[in-house]
């Protein structure tokens, strides 16, 4: 699926430091050992949601030699364990996450799943994916998140509302 691969895509990028190190070079700097990001190799990735997307995401993942967890109330475990992943809760997914990578569809109880408390609740220097649908992340608490250093980096795809205002944090 196009979705899974621009997520994949999206991971690296953020775990790489890309457009951070693209800044630097931009205003003449030159990148550091710092700056060269972090490996994905013997990360923890948690998926939320192992429907379409989510499934097309761990099995472009399994071989990456990364640790994959995975939460959706909706899916049995040997499912999951024929993907790679190993189901648990949102708080273990969220606490033991480096990535945290949003799958699921919008329906009451993901609107917003993912806001100061969820945000809070992560693995300090984790990144925050979200290629499902805008409405499940707050796109506010994901912005004081990065301002703060609470999250690494993020990367939204869709936003609410699109086209995204040029105010928007």
């Amino acid at each position: 699926s196009g979705v899974a691969e621009a997520t994949i895509a999206l991971i690296l990028m953020l775990q790489k430091r890309n457009k951070h190190t693209e800044a630097k070079l931009r205003r003449g700097e030159w990148a550091r050992r710092g700056d060269r990001g972090e490996f994905l190799f013997g990360k923890s990735v948690g998926l939320v949601g192992l429907g379409r997307v989510g499934s097309h995401v761990a099995r472009r993942l399994v071989n990456w030699d990364v640790r994959l967890i995975a939460c959706d109330p909706y899916v049995a475990e040997e499912r999951a364990r024929s993907l790679g992943a190993t189901l648990v809760d949102l708080p273990t997914l969220l606490a033991e996450s480096d990535v945290v990578s949003l799958h699921a569809s919008l329906t009451d109880e993901t609107r917003l799943l993912i806001g100061e408390k969820a945000l809070r609740a992560m693995k300090p220097g984790a990144i925050l994916i979200n290629t499902a649908r805008g409405e499940i992340a707050d796109e506010e608490a994901v912005a004081r998140a990065l301002t703060e250093g609470r999250v690494a980096g993020a990367a939204l795809d869709p936003f609410t509302p699109e086209p995204l205002p040029a105010a928007s944090p």
